[in-house]
């Protein structure tokens, strides 16, 4: 692929207007997010990046026994099982207040969104057709959760957008981070700089200061952040690095007896959700933009090969549920899809001149069914986590006690949180609950008790217990 010229805004003298209904919708979606806020996490994920995160704050980089997160074995004790970056863009948030760090997703969905309006808008389209991204209801879900999926998202879009705007000072930052984020951060953030080479080839055989200069930046960059990632990982694993463990499986994470399970998956989600939503690479290719290509084919062909899709209790959540992995194709995808949209509608003048409208009521119907069913699951363990921080300054406990089935409500308790085993009785207060923590699995019932020695419960409701010791101070 050759280099090419920017493309002419079209649409230039109605650049206002449309970014007005982007700015609108934009308003509007945020709106929906703040009236539902999420009131605990959703995914095992969340626990282990708010744990680490609970970690920084108290000046630690290594768990304890006791300590609530998602550890695995490592030398000398356990270690964080996530990357550090993510925890320590949660940790200010969490001292703030413990359900502030829902603020990090949102806020990402929110730049993807801008960033994709910039770049529909250089392409002489109407930026309001960003409002796709925060209409995909894996968006909206993903948004509302304490992971790294939608940061990482932000950081690639950020990135590719720098670097092909020769933004390079703003470019080094956005990819040292991009490779901080998460640990597919490498290969995504690998596909970026190889992709800007390859657009950039032709102008470095000619020897071009200014491709120089970009390729120079660009590998400044990446080699930040794998410096980034290496002293995070020495911080918190004692080695360059992640603490990932895959002891329990028969085969590598990526390897291709995974692939017969996971690619129809990956293929539904780029078929069906948008329909057709594969579409979104041409733009790419029609454009001579390797970069957001590598990322679509490249990434994309290689998630088909990881041991882990997500899923819901029935099809439609897994079609929601399933694309969180390969949401950065899904991103970029959903900015090609755009583009494609916005040049049929202007073929129909009067569709095009109502588009703005629908969607605005397209974004925020989507954001509020979804929010709204995700917000009505959480109610029990808000409900919870409520009653367990009144018992405690009503009992004068300064330490919640949390079973491992409980440990979604109970990461974002804001005293000291220590888990226990459901044979214990020495905490004063325990958040328990008689069910599963995985929303995913079948029998969620299972053998779980909330009956611990000398516990009485404080509060019942939606299966889970605050018990509270019978000689505690009341």
């Amino acid at each position: 692929m050759s280099a090419s010229p920017e493309s002419p805004p079209r649409i230039a003298g109605a650049a206002t207007a449309h970014d007005r209904v982007l700015l609108i919708g934009v308003l509007v979606w945020v709106a929906v997010m703040i009236a539902l806020w999420p009131l605990a996490t959703s995914f095992g994920d969340e626990v282990g990046y708010i744990g680490e995160a609970r970690l920084v704050l108290a000046g630690r980089f290594r768990p304890l026994p006791g300590d609530l997160g998602i550890w695995q074995p490592g030398a000398g004790g356990l270690v964080a099982k996530y990357p550090l970056f993510p925890s320590l863009l949660m940790a200010p948030l969490f001292a703030t207040s413990p359900r502030a760090v829902f603020a990090l997703g949102i806020a990402s969905a929110v730049a993807v969104c801008l960033l994709a309006g910039r770049v529909l808008r250089s392409w002489g389209d109407s930026s309001a057709w960003a409002l796709i991204v925060l209409a995909h209801p894996t968006v909206v879900i993903i948004a509302r959760t304490a992971t790294a999926d939608v940061p990482l998202c932000a950081l690639m879009l950020g990135a590719w957008w720098a670097l092909r705007r020769d933004r390079f000072r703003a470019a080094v930052p956005l990819l040292a981070a991009l490779f901080a984020i998460k640990a597919t951060g490498f290969l995504i953030g690998g596909a970026i700089i190889g992709g800007e080479i390859w657009r950039r080839l032709p102008a470095l055989r000619r020897r071009e200061p200014h491709a120089r200069r970009a390729l120079a930046y660009a590998l400044l960059g990446g080699g930040l952040g794998v410096c980034l990632v290496v002293a995070a990982n020495v911080l918190t694993t004692g080695g360059p690095w992640f603490g990932y463990s895959h002891e329990s499986l028969t085969a590598p994470p990526f390897w291709f007896s995974h692939f017969p399970r996971t690619a129809p998956e990956q293929l539904r989600t780029v078929l069906i959700l948008p329909p057709l939503l594969f579409l979104g690479a041409v733009p790419y290719w029609r454009m001579r933009e390797p970069a957001p290509l590598l990322v679509i084919v490249g990434f994309g062909s290689l998630m088909c090969f990881y041991f882990f899709v997500d899923s819901g209790t029935n099809r439609l959540e897994t079609w929601v549920l399933a694309p969180r992995l390969l949401l950065p194709v899904v991103v970029f995808l959903l900015v090609g899809y755009g583009h494609l949209l916005a040049g049929l509608m202007r073929r129909w003048r009067a569709l095009d001149q109502i588009a703005g409208g629908v969607l605005i009521a397209m974004t925020v119907t989507l954001a509020l069914a979804v929010s709204s069913r995700h917000h009505r699951w959480q109610i029990p363990m808000g409900e919870a986590l409520e009653a367990a921080q009144r018992i405690a300054g009503q009992t004068g406990v300064r330490e919640l006690g949390v079973l491992e089935q409980a440990a979604k409500a109970g990461v974002l308790f804001p005293g000291r949180v220590r888990l226990v085993a459901s044979t214990e009785a020495q905490a004063a207060l325990v958040l328990c609950s008689d069910h599963a923590a995985s929303y995913r699995q079948r029998d969620r019932e299972g053998p779980y008790s909330c009956r611990l020695p000398g516990h009485h419960a404080a509060h019942r409701g939606g299966g889970f217990e605050v018990l509270v010791r019978d000689d505690a101070q009341r």
